[in-house]
């Protein structure tokens, strides 16, 4: 991971979209009958007022990312300790390399700081998995055909060696407003 991409400024447009997600995350995790789909989360792709990247899909893929690599590491259960140990390794690495690839794939003219390489690093501190780490568990096992990871956009799962380029675009929002479609009740 690049950690010398400078921290772009924060704008109220970034608080407003961040607080938004943080308040959808939340409710679906500490809401025990949540269930996704939310409507409108995440926004549809370049829908009129909303964020330059879109933080709602970011955000979903990082947790799904999670949620399958605690499904891979709980699965790695084959009768050789020493192999259970570097599948789980592997699993650690496709989480980490998931949610990079997408986040990379979604938004990749985005700072990466700005929308997701924080969570990610947060979660390779709890995996106890530094990413640059991982080139030889990523070479080792395919992502998606051994370890039962989905494909990712753009269909490469990078590693330390084969990361993008960062970019360096700030948040923003698209031209238009907000609009949504009736539901419920309507009178006329």
């Amino acid at each position: 991971m690049n950690s010398s991409v400078a921290p772009a400024p924060i704008t109220l447009a970034t608080i407003t979209v961040t607080l938004r997600i943080a308040f959808i995350t939340e409710y679906l995790v500490q809401c025990p009958i949540a269930k996704p789909p939310i409507p409108y989360f995440p926004i549809p792709d370049n829908a009129p007022d909303s964020c330059s990247c879109n933080l709602g899909k970011v955000n979903l893929a990082i947790t799904s990312s999670a949620e399958q690599g605690a499904t891979c590491s709980n699965n790695a259960n084959g009768p050789d300790a020493a192999s259970n140990v570097q599948e789980i390794e592997g699993c650690d690495c496709c989480e980490l390399s998931s949610a990079l690839s997408t986040m990379y794939a979604i938004c990749p003219d985005t700072n990466p700081n700005l929308i997701g390489l924080p969570a990610i690093q947060q979660l390779a501190t709890i995996l106890e998995t530094p990413f640059d780490s991982c080139s030889a568990s990523l070479s080792e096992f395919n992502c998606v055909s051994h370890l039962d990871f989905p494909d990712v956009p753009g269909g490469i799962f990078y590693n330390p060696s084969n990361l993008p380029l960062t970019g360096t675009a700030t948040l923003s929002n698209l031209p238009g407003t907000v609009t949504a479609p009736a539901s419920g009740a309507v009178f006329t």
